[in-house]
C-alpha cells in the first residue's frame, strides 16, 4: 500500500478512476505520525499497475475551507468521494472532487447524527450506516451523486420499537471552541 510523506498511513488500493489507463491511489494519512490530535486527510497519488506511487500525492481535503477530520471515504464516480468526517460535533457525510484544483467541498448531506460504513457500488448508489441521539444505527440506501441523492432508510430495524416508547427529545448543545468555531449537536 503506498505510504504518505511521514510513513504513517491506513493501506489504500489502488482504483480505476476517470475512466482511463489513469490508475490512482487514495489513503488516509496525517501530517505528522503520532500525533492523535492531528486530522486524517484523503491523500492521492497516481499509480502504476503494481500499486507503487508514480506521483507525489497530495492532499484532497488538507486545504479545505472547513476544518474536517476525514474517517473513511469510498470513490462515488469517476472523479468524485464520499467521505464521512467529524463536524461539528458529529460525523457528516461529505462529497468532494478528487480532481479539482479548487479543494472545496461541493455537496454536504446532512443526514445529521454519526456516519459511518460507505459503500458505493458501480450502478451509482451509496449505502452507510446513520445513527443520532434519537436512533441507533439505521442502514440507509440513495444516490451516490449527493446533488440527487435522498436516502431510504432500509432497516427500519428500530422503527415500531422506538415508535412505542415515551422518550424525552435529547437536546443539543453548542459551544465556542478554538478560533470561536461552533461544537456541539
Amino acid at each position: 500500500p503506498p505510504t504518505g510523506q511521514d510513513g504513517h498511513r491506513t493501506p489504500g488500493l489502488p482504483v480505476d478512476c476517470l475512466q482511463s489507463a489513469v490508475v490512482a491511489a487514495l489513503w488516509l494519512d496525517q501530517k505528522r505520525a503520532g500525533f492523535e490530535a492531528d486530522k486524517w486527510e484523503v491523500m492521492l497519488a497516481k499509480a502504476n499497475p503494481d500499486g507503487t506511487l508514480a506521483s507525489k500525492p497530495i492532499s484532497i481535503t488538507g486545504q479545505l475551507k472547513e476544518d474536517l477530520s476525514v474517517n473513511e471515504f469510498t470513490w462515488t464516480g469517476n472523479d468524485r468521494i464520499a467521505f464521512a468526517a467529524d463536524h461539528q460535533g458529529s460525523v457528516g457525510l461529505f462529497q468532494i472532487q478528487a480532481t479539482a484544483t479548487d479543494r472545496t467541498i461541493f455537496l454536504r448531506h446532512s443526514q445529521g447524527g454519526f456516519t459511518t460504513g460507505l459503500n458505493a457500488s458501480n450502478n451509482g448508489k451509496l449505502v452507510f450506516m446513520n445513527a443520532s441521539m434519537r436512533n441507533p444505527y439505521e442502514v440507509f440506501l440513495g444516490n451516490a451523486d449527493l446533488s440527487s441523492a435522498t436516502f431510504t432508510n432500509l432497516s427500519n430495524a428500530n422503527s415500531k420499537l422506538l415508535g412505542d416508547l415515551e422518550l424525552p427529545k435529547p437536546e443539543s448543545v453548542t459551544i465556542t471552541g478554538a478560533n470561536d468555531s461552533s461544537l456541539g449537536h
